[in-house]
């Protein structure tokens, strides 16, 4: 079982790159958290610094996108996560919720009724970018 647990596991680069605020007023973005099963990045928009996600195929996964907010100076608020449950692919269908440029994919947070966070994550996986040539990748965002 050992052996077999070794071959189902894989090695994902994740380097998270400055996110960007479009709209006006609002609450500011504390911190970002890409998580895939037991394994998280975690980001609060300063010097991004890659790191390996290792994800076990032989076993299903919850994948997501959460954003933390600060808003009055105080007072912090995670919007809804973007997120993919249920399968050793999770990760991949959070990938095909976001938008794909090259190895670069942006999620378009709401985090108010006005304002959207953009997040994006390059990532350095060879089956993600086989994957990636599929339409099916293109994605009209979250809602």
């Amino acid at each position: 079982m050992g052996r077999r647990r070794q071959a189902a596991a894989a090695q994902v680069a994740v380097t998270p790159r400055p996110f960007t605020l479009a709209a006006g007023d609002g609450p500011l973005p504390e911190l970002v958290r890409l998580s895939v099963g037991e394994s998280s990045v975690f980001y609060f928009n300063q010097r991004p610094r890659r790191t390996t996600l290792a994800l076990d195929w032989s076993k299903d996964h919850t994948a997501s996108l959460t954003v933390q907010i600060k808003q009055d100076g105080s007072l912090s608020l995670t919007p809804p996560a973007i997120a993919a449950a249920g399968s050793p692919w999770a990760f991949f269908h959070l990938l095909q919720q976001a938008e794909r440029r090259g190895s670069t994919y942006t999620w378009r947070v709401p985090i108010t009724p006005t304002q959207v966070l953009s997040v994006s994550y390059d990532v350095s996986d060879p089956t993600a970018q086989i994957l990636g040539t599929s339409k099916a990748l293109v994605s009209r965002g979250p809602r």
